[in-house]
């Protein structure tokens, strides 16, 4: 529950003293499980669609008692059940209307993230992988719509209505930062997958399987010799574990952890260079607790 977590984090770090009253502290919890819920329910649709088999270590929603497609219903609920929390809560409030306009824009940004995410893995379906269509730009885009926009930086601007804050510029710094913030989770997510234990990351990835455009497949392209490009158009998209093994060999080749290790530092430096640069009005620790808690 870490977007839930860092949402009422960052409101007890940009609300005043005065502000963070029991009954106000309350509708930022109130207002986490509602991003919670939401992404209870992206993640219910994501499951079949990826035909994921485990989610944080239990298994996927469809697969629960032979649930199956019945389970696109139960993400319907759990969404619209959103709906009627925020409601109850926050209609007499008076960033009631733009937290409706913004639960409504980030679902969907992040279907339209879905869309393309799932239109890169079903090109070239029944047949080998077209890897040119694994690129850096169309990469970020996918990572843009589907992980920034949900994971950071919904959250922080809804801690902001609740706390009263809804300055255009400081939404705006805030949300440059996080973007930032947003691209290297999804960076850590793809590699993360693929390299660590499943009981630790609490799934099973299908990334390769399922042709997916991550940050792995992308950074093998552009270092791979031809003879290794060879070796992944045969292999990526394929559900053979023998095949699947060999993908990650080839990452191996490429010494693609040293890559990921590069990476981490130089957005680093780019993101503590955008958060020195905030205006006073914005707390520099409430970024740096979103990096802490979506890292952990």
């Amino acid at each position: 529950m870490t977007r839930g977590q860092a949402l009422v984090k960052a409101y007890k770090t940009v609300a005043s003293e005065k502000e963070q009253t029991a009954e106000n502290i309350r509708l930022s919890i109130v207002m986490a499980l509602c991003v919670e819920m939401l992404q209870s329910s992206f993640h219910i649709v994501d499951d079949m669609m990826d035909g994921s088999t485990v989610r944080r270590n239990r298994p996927c929603w469809y697969r629960v008692n032979n649930i199956g497609a019945a389970a696109a219903n139960d993400a319907v609920l759990v969404e619209n059940g959103v709906y009627q929390i925020l409601k109850k809560y926050f209609s007499d409030k008076p960033y009631y209307l733009n937290t409706l306009e913004l639960f409504h824009d980030v679902t969907l940004k992040t279907a339209l993230g879905q869309v393309l995410d799932v239109n890169v893995a079903a090109k070239g379906a029944g047949k080998l992988p077209d890897l040119n269509i694994y690129t850096m730009e169309r990469y970020r885009s996918i990572a843009k719509y589907k992980t920034c926009y949900f994971a950071c930086c919904f959250p922080f601007t809804l801690a902001m209505f609740v706390a009263g804050l809804n300055d255009e510029e400081l939404l705006r710094q805030g949300n440059n930062i996080l973007m930032e913030i947003g691209q290297f989770l999804q960076v850590q997510d793809d590699y993360l997958d693929c390299f660590e234990d499943s009981t630790i990351t609490g799934k099973v990835s299908t990334d390769i399987e399922t042709r997916k455009c991550t940050w792995l497949i992308v950074t093998a392209m552009q270092r791979a010799t031809p003879q290794q490009k060879v070796v992944l158009a045969d292999c990526y998209g394929c559900k053979d574990p023998l095949k699947i093994a060999r993908v990650k060999e080839v990452y191996e080749e490429l010494d693609l952890h040293s890559a990921y290790s590069a990476f981490v530092q130089d957005r680093y430096k780019v993101i503590n260079n955008l958060i020195d640069e905030l205006s006073h009005d914005l707390p520099p620790q409430l970024f740096y607790n979103f990096m802490w808690m979506l890292r952990k």
